[in-house]
């Protein structure tokens, strides 16, 4: 399996009543599609998604209005203080599992439809066998394609995630912050 590294800015949409958008626990009871969940007989692990890009940041939170709103729901459509808040972080030099470019993914052996139609049993496996060796896994945004999105494991958030200010939707969303990925190396 390939490993990529990354460094830079990064994000992460969190609901405005998250009191620690950098939690795993949620996503180790829950599962999701680069760690698989706690379970009595077999144990999970938590991750960090973070969005690469802010272009992906408001793909996330898209889905966020959708997941909390129903399917109906436009983001256009809600009132700015129900809409979420956007956690900046700075990533440490993390080696991650390439599930990004089209020679790591090919070594995944992920189909060419890969991130849509991927079932998440599949990538939880491939993040389980890096676990104890890699940061996360860098992998394209199931909500934006062609964007990048990161899955730090739970083990790593402290060592290669700094947080930064955490903004309200009405400001981040109108931002004219520049867009681009991370640096990588």
């Amino acid at each position: 399996m390939r490993r990529i590294l990354r460094t830079g800015a990064a994000y992460r949409v969190c609901d405005r009543h998250w009191t620690d958008p950098l939690d795993t626990a949620y996503s180790k009871a829950n599962g999701g599609r680069w760690n698989p969940p706690d379970r009595g007989d077999r144990p999970g692990f938590g991750a960090l998604y973070l969005n690469a890009t802010r272009a992906a940041a408001r793909a996330d939170a898209r889905r966020h209005v959708r997941d909390v709103f129903g399917a109906t729901a436009f983001l256009e459509d809600l009132s700015p203080e129900v809409l979420p808040d956007l956690q900046h972080v700075t990533i440490a030099q993390a080696a991650l599992l390439d599930a990004l470019t089209h020679d790591g993914i090919a070594d995944l052996g992920l189909a060419d439809t890969y991130p849509e139609q991927i079932p998440h049993p599949p990538c939880q496996g491939h993040a389980a066998a890096v676990y104890d060796e890699l940061d996360g896994v860098a992998a394209l945004s199931a909500v934006a394609p062609r964007e990048e999105e990161w899955a730090i494991f739970d083990r790593a958030v402290s060592g290669v995630v700094r947080r930064g200010p955490r903004v309200p939707f009405a400001a981040w969303w109108t931002s004219a912050e520049p867009e681009g990925p991370a640096d990588g190396a």
